[in-house]
């Protein structure tokens, strides 16, 4: 028979390999195959390895390096854009040129779609977002590294339950600001520390 905790380790062997191959992807994507070299990133993919490719689109060299750089980070997703948001208060560790793109992570990250915002309510509400605000708006407000926010109202009837409010109190609706956590947050940064907290081979 096989162990709980063997099981358990088989699978976390293989969620850090499909990181793994979505991390290699990635950076050949935007022309980084010398970094994967340098930290033979590539020994953690001796098989399998071939299947991804190395070659990154010619368009992609219109960008700097430190563009591209951003770029990256911000595909790789939460934990690695917060690694540059860190860097880019580093000027003792990167140069300038590195440093002014870096810095755009701090407040211009890409927003995940709202379709995906629709899945996430469904798992955690089982609603759709206009289900439970009157009005909800599909262009997020502003997006972070965790999450991002949405305009939306709410009736005060949708409140009574959680408030205190007087009985003879008009019916009335409430701006507010909706913060939606990015989908599979927890699991992708769960992953992303167990391989770079790993001690090398």
């Amino acid at each position: 028979m096989v162990s709980i905790r063997r099981l358990g380790a088989i699978n976390r062997t293989y969620r850090h390999l499909t990181r793994y191959r979505q991390i290699l992807r990635i950076l050949f994507k935007y022309g980084f195959h010398d970094l994967v070299d340098y930290l033979h990133l590539d020994h953690y993919l001796e098989t399998g390895l071939q299947m991804i490719s190395r070659k990154p689109r010619e368009q992609i060299f219109r960008y700097s390096r430190p563009e591209r750089l951003r770029m990256g980070l911000e595909e790789l997703g939460p934990t690695f854009i917060k690694l540059g948001q860190l860097l880019s208060t580093r000027p003792d560790f990167a140069p300038p040129d590195y440093l002014d793109e870096l810095r755009k992570l701090q407040d211009n990250v890409p927003p995940f779609s709202y379709e995906e915002v629709q899945q996430i309510f469904q798992e955690d509400q089982g609603k759709d977002p206009t289900e439970i605000f009157t009005d909800f708006a599909v262009t997020p407000l502003a997006a972070a590294s965790i999450g991002q926010v949405h305009l939306a109202r709410i009736s005060s009837d949708s409140l009574k339950s959680t408030t205190r409010s007087p009985k003879n109190q008009k019916a009335s609706k409430r701006d507010v600001v909706v913060k939606v956590q990015r989908p599979g947050l927890e699991s992708i940064i769960e992953v992303d520390l167990e391989i770079l907290l790993r001690s090398p081979p």
